[in-house]
């Protein structure tokens, strides 16, 4: 029961906190090039495919790899850059996504244990 309190306080104040001020906000950081962000976000798609739940979000994966073929399509004739960028984004969007899936699927399977152990050891 002091572990559920302790976990519960300790959430409570990780919430309350706002983001730290040194942080770098979207307009300190310089734009990347239409080709080098798809890379990187074709590198973060390769690395999220090959995680052990990544059938739970195939469709998602499949999306945002479709996304990232058109915008290179888009990118190689220099055509719509308006729409290369909402593609980048929208890739960008899901992978934040299923991070944060994966990392939920983390944390529910970390709770289980914590609880199976506090339930053998009362």
């Amino acid at each position: 029961m002091a572990i559920r309190y302790a976990l519960l306080l300790a959430a409570m104040m990780t919430a309350a906190c706002g983001p730290p001020s040194h942080l770098a906000t979207a307009d300190d950081v310089p734009q990347m090039a239409p080709s080098e962000r798809r890379e990187v976000l074709a590198s973060s798609l390769a690395e999220l495919s090959s995680n052990p739940r990544a059938d739970d979000v195939r469709a998602e994966l499949d999306r945002s790899k479709t996304w990232l073929a058109q915008a290179e399509r888009l990118t190689a004739e220099d055509e719509e850059p308006e729409r290369v960028t909402l593609l980048l984004d929208a890739v960008e969007a899901h992978l934040g996504a299923i991070k944060a899936h994966y990392a939920r699927a983390r944390a529910e399977e970390s709770y289980a244990t914590l609880r199976e152990r506090v339930e053998e050891n009362p």
